[in-house]
């Protein structure tokens, strides 16, 4: 059977596609339309204006600080050169893939040992929820500035060092890049829920879980900070699970808007900036090193925002760590998260490799929508669309949590796919034709060999996502088998706790041990896809 696309290929890849990304989507607008009365609550009254603008203004804060201190990091490694530089492309990664209840949990620590811990929900408490998620998150502008630099035009760059401005230049170059990446940081932190739920602190994210678990917003009776059902389980005397739901969406839609919004602007800046220039292959001129102070600077950040709460936690465990007692206390809520991984890479890579066989540009939009919505409303979605008798089988299976991550981090599986289908591939598939080769054989002999490690790296970068991923995790909670995220959430409100900082610490290293892994793997398989990028 030759593989083009086939109805029985063509099948799976769009019932995929339907349960995965169309389900969740639709979703949002029939329980709209099922639920009039929410209709009325879209206006935007004094709270909601006041719960959307405080969202809008803390991450903001947090997009600006992490913008600043990505500066030096996109420096180094856009103008970079030797072994020094090129560690950068190792850290800054492995740094953005540590779960966010790492840097929660670790900055915690920190400012207890150095007696500057702030008081719950005062400005102080604002501020370590900012820098937290700024220093979770700068690494996402550090690397669009230095991918910008990497392929601006050369002789630009010699031009202006010549004429002495070739820092000026440089920082001139990267204002776009910079912006582009602010955007992204400003619609991932306004999704995150774990950094600011701790202290009780009202944001978006925070209200929207209330609502569903609650039926109402934060109070001095309904606290954030209480320790809820799991999966969504109604409170006493809540309203109706149907009710919840529209009355959550509602809650997200202002902010929802908005991120649409940011995305399409940072969208627009990444259009714009991909015409700046080519790529540059071969060694860059001596002129054009990094100066000393960028590097030096870009560790310096890393040690501090990644490092600095990882060596705090280690200090503020208090007896002695025994790792038979850590596997044992740890073990099935590790085995669980890797099993809901791998389940999840396995899924994605099977729809990168149905995009090899044909451009599906429409289903990398599509599942870009589903991970601007968030993952707590793909989550509720989920529940609302499974939590039935007849699909008991679905909602009571590991198959609940592999589709509301393979929904959520999808996108990245997809677009690797379809990187396999620009110019220089196309042409590639067409010089095989040529010399004679079916479909097939072009998907197997030719693109296959050269695109699988970066189909790969895209598959675990899904992976160690599908790890990390609170929101929708605790939501879908209890699943079959459990993950470690909702264990660790539960404790992340106590001050210090061994347990905590335990599992923290082991989720950090299989985090990282497979974000080393993808990052090798990207770095193998770059070199075809930027060869084949620049062909006629």
């Amino acid at each position: 059977m030759k593989f083009r696309a086939s109805s029985a290929f063509s099948f799976l890849f769009y019932s995929a596609v339907a349960v995965c990304f169309v389900a969740p989507l639709a979703w949002v607008g029939l329980t709209l339309l099922a639920e009039p009365a929410a209709w009325s609550e879209l206006w935007l009254d004094a709270f909601r204006l006041r719960l959307l603008g405080r969202t809008l203004f803390y991450n903001s804060l947090v997009a600006m600080i992490a913008t600043i201190i990505a500066i030096p990091a996109a420096v180094a490694l856009g103008r970079g050169r030797g072994t020094v530089s090129r560690g950068l492309v190792l850290f800054l990664p492995v740094s953005l893939l540590l779960p966010s209840i790492a840097f929660e949990y670790g900055w915690k620590q920190a400012l207890l040992l150095g007696g500057v811990f702030p008081s719950p929900q005062s400005v102080g408490d604002v501020a370590r929820c900012i820098w937290t998620l700024a220093a979770w998150l700068w690494p996402i502008p550090a690397c669009i500035g230095a991918i910008v630099l990497r392929r601006f035009d050369v002789s630009i760059l010699e031009q202006s060092a010549i004429d002495g401005v070739l820092n000026r230049f440089t920082l001139r170059v990267l204002i776009r890049p910079l912006l582009a990446g602010a955007a992204i940081v400003l619609l991932l932190a306004s999704q995150e829920f774990a950094v600011f739920e701790p202290s009780g602190i009202s944001v978006v994210a925070t209200e929207v879980r209330m609502v569903f678990d609650t039926g109402a917003y934060s109070s001095s009776t309904n606290p954030i900070t209480q320790v809820f059902g799991a999966g969504g389980g109604e409170a006493i005397g809540a309203p109706s699970q149907s009710a919840r739901s529209a009355a959550a969406i509602v809650t997200a839609m202002p902010l929802a808007a908005t991120t649409v919004l940011i995305a399409a602007l940072a969208w627009w800046a990444s259009r714009r900036l991909a015409v700046e220039g080519e790529l540059h292959v071969g060694r860059r001129p001596t002129v054009l090193r990094a100066p000393r102070w960028s590097v030096i600077a870009g560790y310096l950040v890393i040690g501090i925002t990644s490092g600095l709460p990882l060596v705090a936690l280690l200090v503020a465990h208090k007896s002695g760590f025994s790792p038979q007692k850590v596997w044992a206390t740890f073990s099935p809520q590790v085995i669980g998260s890797i099993f809901l991984a791998t389940m999840t890479m396995t899924v994605s890579i099977a729809m990168a490799l149905f995009q090899l066989a044909r451009p599906r540009r429409g289903m990398i939009a599509l599942a870009a929508v589903c991970f601007l919505l968030g993952g707590q409303m793909l989550a509720i979605g989920l529940i609302r669309l499974f939590n039935r008798n007849i699909t008991a089988f679905i909602y009571d299976s590991f198959a609940i949590a592999v589709l509301a991550y393979a929904a959520r981090f999808g996108w990245l599986a997809l677009a690797a796919g379809g990187m396999t289908w620009q110019r220089g591939w196309v042409s590639l598939r067409e010089l095989a034709a040529i010399d004679g080769a079916s479909p097939g054989q072009t998907l197997r002999s030719v693109v296959l060999p050269l695109a699988w490690p970066v189909l790969l790296a895209a598959g675990l970068l899904v992976a160690v996502l599908s790890l990390t991923e609170v929101a929708a995790t605790v939501l879908l909670s209890p699943q079959n088998p459990q993950p470690l995220v909702p264990m660790l959430l539960q404790w992340v409100h106590l001050q210090r706790y061994d347990a905590m900082i335990e599992g923290t610490l082991l989720l950090s290293c299989v985090v990282s041990c497979l974000a080393v892994l993808a990052v090798v793997l990207g770095a193998f398989g770059r070199r075809a896809f930027s060869a084949l990028a620049k062909s006629p």
